[in-house]
């Protein structure tokens, strides 16, 4: 059980419309003066703009999970579309990853995103989706230079200071109002009017660092940066990047709860603890606040405390599956898959597209002897993501060693070793069953015909009575 979930890649669709002028102003709006930090790229054919319009329709349309399954194909259809039209067309490239993501082919997510990124590099939101799945993939310093690849994207947004003309410096507007502040004769209604307009500019300018960035902050950024380094084990490295966060959002809690997960990795049990119950004060109603002191209670040999921090974290938030799914698991090592089940099929329903849930459901079928659910469980998580190695696996084991049908187990466990890392542990055991399973019967020769029922090597024909001649 890792430490802290991995979160799957939102959907976050690039739409077409309105993205070439979003940073780069209109002639007497308040954002005029900001250059663009776009890259300014030539306008797309209209064919391939219609095309990439029908498959975001598609997508923003299908309700159900089998219908987005459904929708997502005929989008991807359209995104190939416009992309063969004009393959400028960044935004497309970008929601073709996506769509990879969701179907659980991230190498091919990589390729789309990775063409949109070259064609927009200033695209924060492809640059962190794509950090996301390569960090997956295990490429973890292709993922760290897109997440720099982000935080150069942001800074370069941010409002930069107007020159005064008249002192050289910079801020006149600032000095004015504080001039005016400190004028014992001047007109309270103009010191007012002045503080309103500078909160208005401020308030503008704020509104278009976040456009320029898709939504997202620097301290976002540097928190997911500093994941990437603990997840590979760069413990200093990660707690300079949650400190730039803490000097610059003295209370964030998200990057109190980033602290507290690295100290936990590092064995620091009692700092993690301490950490956690600061993030608790400052926000006491984010549900990944009090699964993680789950997380440290569970590694202090405090099953109790444990559990009572998971419940708190799935009462403030039903949907939030992670909880559940780590109170589940706790179970599941313990082989207690009578409790186990309810966790995780409560787990499996706040979020029934995460793979990893339905896998670990299926152990806890499976040890309960309910194997049509265990087989269930595991080939959903298949449908979710068809190159999840652990679905496979256990689907091979299932089959062999539960239900008797050692040939079934040939095509998942061979699937599996296709689609595993080379350092997954479960790879030596993989092939040792298939030495075991007879191999499948060669196709007859092409021409050959086909032999008799009855007939062939080891089948005896039996003689006919005397006097009478085979038939």
């Amino acid at each position: 059980m890792t430490s802290r979930r991995l979160s799957r890649l939102a959907l976050m669709l690039v739409l077409g419309a309105g993205l070439g002028t979003l940073l780069t102003g209109c002639p007497g709006s308040a954002t005029k003066k900001k250059v663009a930090i776009r890259r300014a790229l030539p306008k797309v054919e209209r064919s391939a703009k219609r095309a990439f319009d029908r498959g975001v329709r598609e997508l923003r349309l299908a309700r159900g999970e089998r219908e987005q399954a459904r929708a997502r194909v005929r989008a991807r259809k359209q995104f190939i579309e416009a992309v063969e039209i004009d393959p400028r067309l960044w935004e497309a490239w970008h929601d073709i990853g996506l769509v990879d993501i969701a179907d659980g082919d991230l190498p091919g997510a990589a390729t789309a995103l990775g063409k949109a990124i070259a064609i927009q590099p200033a695209s924060v939101p492809t640059a962190l989706t794509l950090a996301d799945v390569l960090a997956r993939l295990g490429r973890y310093d292709a993922a760290r230079a897109e997440l720099e690849r982000a935080l150069s994207a942001i800074e370069a947004a941010k409002p930069k200071a107007k020159p005064d003309s008249d002192t050289g410096g910079t801020g006149g507007g600032d000095d004015k109002d504080k001039d005016a502040g400190a004028d014992p004769d001047a007109d309270p209604a103009e010191v007012e009017k002045a503080r309103k307009e500078a909160e208005a500019e401020a308030a503008r300018e704020a509104e278009l660092q976040k456009r320029a960035a898709g939504g997202y902050t620097e301290g976002a950024v540097r928190l997911r940066l500093a994941a990437l380094l603990r997840d590979q084990g760069k413990s200093d490295a990660a707690l300079a990047e949650v400190r730039k966060v803490l000097r610059m959002e003295p209370a964030s809690g998200a990057a109190y709860v980033e602290l507290g997960l690295i100290y936990y990795k590092g064995g620091k049990l009692d700092l993690a603890a301490l950490v956690m119950r600061k993030a608790s004060v400052i926000v006491p109603k984010d549900p990944v606040v009090w699964n993680t002191l789950g997380l440290v209670a569970l590694a202090q040999g405090k099953d109790q405390e444990a559990f009572s921090h998971f419940d708190a974290a799935a009462a403030l938030d039903p949907q939030f599956a992670t909880a559940r799914f780590n109170k589940g698991a706790v179970y599941l090592d313990a082989g207690d898959y009578a409790r186990a089940v309810p966790e995780l099929e409560a787990a499996s329903a706040a979020d029934p597209r995460d793979a990893s849930i339905l896998v670990a459901l299926g152990v806890a079928y499976r040890g309960k002897k309910k194997y049509d659910e265990a087989r269930g469980a595991y080939e959903k998580a298949l449908e979710v993501d068809p190159r999840n190695a652990d679905a496979l696996w256990n689907l091979g084991v299932l089959y062999m060693d539960f239900q008797d049908s050692p040939a079934k187990a040939r095509e998942p466990l061979e699937r599996f070793l296709k689609v595993a890392p080379g350092n997954h542990p479960r790879r030596p055991d993989a092939k040792s069953r298939l030495s075991e399973i007879a191999p499948e019967p060669a196709p007859p020769t092409p021409g050959a015909p086909a032999p008799k029922a009855g007939s062939g090597p080891g089948v005896k024909t039996p003689k006919p009575p005397k006097g009478k001649k085979a038939k």
